[in-house]
C-alpha cells in the first residue's frame, strides 16, 4: 500500500441518514429514499460520504457534504470538527477491509509523528469517501477511506510564518517597481497579467482566469534557481523552496504552505487592495507535481441573467 496523503477540512456537514454500524446497506437506503422524495439542497459535491464510528456501539451517518447546518427535513445533520485526515485509497474489488492491517501498521509507524483523533465524547470514527473513482464493484473501483490523526508537527508550529503572520523571504524590489509600471501601463488585470508572463517577471508561468477573478503563478522548482535541498532525493526537495521543509519526506497540508503565498502580497496588494486573498492551490509539499499560488484579487460577481 502506498504512503497516504494528508489533507485538512475546517469542518465537515454530512446530511443524510443514521442508523446500525451493522447495517449500513438500509441506512444508505433510507438516504437514497429520501433523496428520490425530497432532493437535498446546499449539496458541495455529488461524492457520497459514509461516517463510521464505534464508542462500545457501532453506528454509521450516510449521505452528502453540505455548506452549511441550516435544517433540511427529512434528513439528519452530523458535522465532524475540523481535523487532518490520512487518506488511503482502497480498492474495491478487493474488498472494503482489504487493507485495514496495513492502514493499522503504518498508524503505529507513524506514532511519535500523528495519532488517532478521536471525538469529544471519546468515539473512534472513519470517513469512506466516494467521488468519480467510485463504481460500484466494477474492476479499478476506489473507494479512499479517511483515518482522523493529530499531527505532532513541530515544523509547522515552529515556522516563522506561523508564529509571526508574515513571510521572512522578500521579493526583489526591482520585481515590485516592474509590476507596478506594467500596471500603471496596462490598468486592467488580464493585460496586466499577460505582459507579467510575457516578461517573466516572476514565476515559471502566470495567467489570470476571468471567471475566477484569480491570477494563478507556477513557481519554479527551487533546484532551477540553485536551491532545493540535494540531501532530499525527492520532489519536496528539489522543488521546495523553504529549508523549513525541503528536507522532509512526508506530506503535509496545503496550508502548511500559506507563507509561500503571501510572499506574493507586496507584488499584487499596492495594485488591487488588502482584500486580496492569496493561497497555496498546489503544493509538492501536499503531494501535487508542481507549486501553484492563486491570488484572488476580488469578489466574482454572478451574472445578470
Amino acid at each position: 500500500m502506498n504512503k497516504p496523503r494528508i489533507i485538512y477540512y475546517e469542518k465537515l456537514i454530512i446530511a443524510g441518514a443514521s442508523g446500525n454500524g451493522n447495517d449500513t446497506s438500509a441506512v444508505w437506503a433510507t438516504f437514497e429514499q429520501q433523496s428520490h422524495a425530497v432532493p437535498l439542497q446546499r449539496k458541495c459535491s455529488e461524492d457520497g460520504y459514509e461516517i463510521r464510528l464505534s464508542n462500545g456501539v457501532s453506528r454509521v451517518h450516510v449521505g452528502c457534504a453540505v455548506e452549511n447546518t441550516q435544517s433540511q427535513e427529512p434528513y439528519v445533520l452530523f458535522e465532524l470538527p475540523a481535523s487532518h485526515y490520512a487518506v488511503f485509497d482502497i480498492q474495491v474489488a478487493k474488498g472494503y477491509d482489504s487493507e485495514n492491517a496495513a492502514i493499522e501498521a503504518w498508524l503505529q509507524s507513524n506514532k511519535e509523528g500523528c495519532q488517532e483523533r478521536l471525538l469529544p465524547d471519546s468515539s473512534h470514527y472513519c470517513v469512506e469517501h466516494y467521488d468519480e473513482r467510485f463504481c460500484g464493484n466494477e474492476p479499478g473501483s476506489i473507494v479512499e477511506i479517511w483515518i482522523p490523526v493529530q499531527q505532532h508537527c513541530q515544523l509547522y508550529h515552529n515556522h516563522p510564518f506561523t508564529k509571526h503572520g508574515t513571510c521572512p523571504c522578500r521579493i526583489e524590489e526591482h520585481v515590485l517597481a516592474e509590476t507596478m509600471q506594467i500596471w500603471n501601463e496596462t490598468k486592467e488585470a488580464k493585460p496586466f497579467v499577460a505582459e507579467l508572463e510575457r516578461r517573466r517577471i516572476k514565476g515559471k508561468k502566470i495567467w489570470y482566469d476571468e471567471t475566477q477573478n484569480t491570477i494563478f503563478i507556477i513557481k519554479v522548482f527551487a533546484c532551477d534557481s540553485g536551491g532545493g535541498c540535494p540531501e532530499n532525493d525527492t520532489l519536496i526537495g528539489r522543488a521546495c523552496h523553504c529549508p523549513h521543509y525541503n528536507h522532509s519526506k512526508d506530506f503535509y497540508p496545503k496550508h502548511y504552505c500559506q507563507c509561500s503565498a503571501e510572499y506574493y502580497r507586496p507584488m499584487f496588494e499596492p495594485i488591487f487592495g488588502a482584500g486580496i486573498e492569496l493561497y497555496p492551490f498546489k503544493t509538492v509539499l501536499s503531494g501535487d507535481d508542481e507549486c501553484v499560488i492563486a491570488v484572488r484579487i476580488g469578489r466574482v460577481e454572478p451574472d445578470d441573467a
